[in-house]
């Protein structure tokens, strides 16, 4: 794996800011209310928070299911499924190195919104998680 580069303070608040473009749009299209997103149970982390199993050079971003959420103890069922949407911070600051006049902040928006868009799918049985390689190219 060739050498990681972090996301900047600076760029950290402009993936906020992309974060809740998304989280809008997302609460737009597929009718969600404030309180309904409770419901859809993920978290969204950089680089520095991942796991090295959950970082790859493949994608700007991967979805990581988990049974529950690993640091949340939650009250009532114990087999919540839990999306973790990693962020890769090095493969999007290669790709904005790549094009000089791409800003960070439309490119964020659109990742994060396609992977809430998954989040959706899968949480209301849209779309399967486990799918064969085939499948998901497609549903990409």
């Amino acid at each position: 794996m060739s050498r990681l580069l972090y996301f900047t303070k600076d760029q950290i608040e402009t993936i906020n800011q992309a974060i809740i473009l998304a989280e809008e749009l997302i609460s737009d299209h597929f009718k969600i209310s404030f309180s309904e997103w409770k419901r859809y149970r993920y978290d969204i982390k950089t680089l520095e928070a991942l796991k090295p199993e959950e970082i790859t050079e493949e994608a700007f971003a991967q979805i990581i299911k988990y049974v529950c959420n690993p640091e949340k103890k939650l009250r009532g069922s114990l087999h919540t499924d839990y999306y973790k949407i990693c962020l890769q911070d090095h493969v999007i600051l290669k790709a904005l190195e790549r094009e000089k006049k791409m800003p960070l902040y439309p490119l964020a928006a659109y990742i994060v919104t396609h992977e809430l868009i998954h989040v959706v799918r899968f949480s209301k049985f849209l779309q399967s998680f486990l799918v064969s390689a085939e499948e998901q190219e497609k549903e990409e």
